[in-house]
This record gives structure tokens, C-alpha cells and sequence, in this order.
């Protein structure tokens, strides 16, 4: 018997930073079926090249050194197959932009803030 690899799936996902729901959408699903994934014993070969894609891992991670059924079919992808996990990034990138203008804007009203503080306090 070889690997469960939504056990594995589970594990890259753990070692990675980004919230469970980015990565379900980065992974073309929606971001509450990958808590389902983790369950399955088999993955679909999509989901194994999609998931190897975004962790930066080889399809031999899930399964076993043993198992006689090597990555089946070991196609390519083309990036005309990730047009989702683009989009998503690209949201991801746009969202983190916003956050990080907030930050500067509430960063440089507590500056102007404390340099008005201690002008009047001395």
C-alpha cells in the first residue's frame, strides 16, 4: 500500500505559511474542500501536479519509494493550466498591497501623532 497522500498533502500545507483558505484556492478548489483532500487516501493526478507546483516539490512525494505506480502519466503542465492559481496569486499580491499601504498610512499618522505630542509637550 502506498503513501495516503492526503496525509502528505496535509503535511506540506502545515510547513507552509499561508492560510488554508489561500491555498485551496491557489490548488483551483474551493478553499473548504482541501480540508476534505487531507482525508483521501488517493489524490487525483491534477491535484498531486497542482499541489507539487505550489510547494515546490517533486510528484515523488507522494508515493511510496516502492509503490510500482510511479507518478502516472507524468505530464507537463502548461501555464495555460494554472490561469486560477494566477488569479489568485494575482488577488493574493493586490490584497497584500492594500494591506501594506494601510500599514504606511497608519504608520505615518502615528508619526505625525508623536512629533505633535512632543513639540507641545516641551
Amino acid at each position: 500500500m502506498g503513501k495516503h497522500q492526503g496525509k502528505v498533502l496535509n503535511g506540506l500545507a502545515n510547513m507552509d505559511e499561508r492560510p488554508i483558505m489561500e491555498l485551496g484556492k491557489l490548488l483551483g478548489i474551493t478553499p473548504t474542500y482541501i480540508s476534505r483532500l487531507f482525508k483521501m487516501e488517493k489524490l487525483s493526478e491534477e491535484i498531486i501536479q497542482r499541489a507539487c507546483v505550489l510547494f515546490g516539490v517533486e510528484p515523488s512525494v507522494f508515493y511510496d519509494e516502492n509503490d510500482p505506480a510511479v507518478v502516472p502519466n507524468n505530464k507537463k503542465l502548461s501555464i495555460f493550466d494554472y490561469e486560477d492559481q494566477i488569479k489568485a496569486l494575482e488577488a493574493s499580491i493586490k490584497r497584500l498591497a492594500a494591506e501594506l499601504e494601510r500599514e504606511k498610512a497608519m504608520t505615518d499618522t502615528m508619526r505625525q501623532a508623536l512629533e505633535k505630542y512632543f513639540k507641545t509637550d516641551t
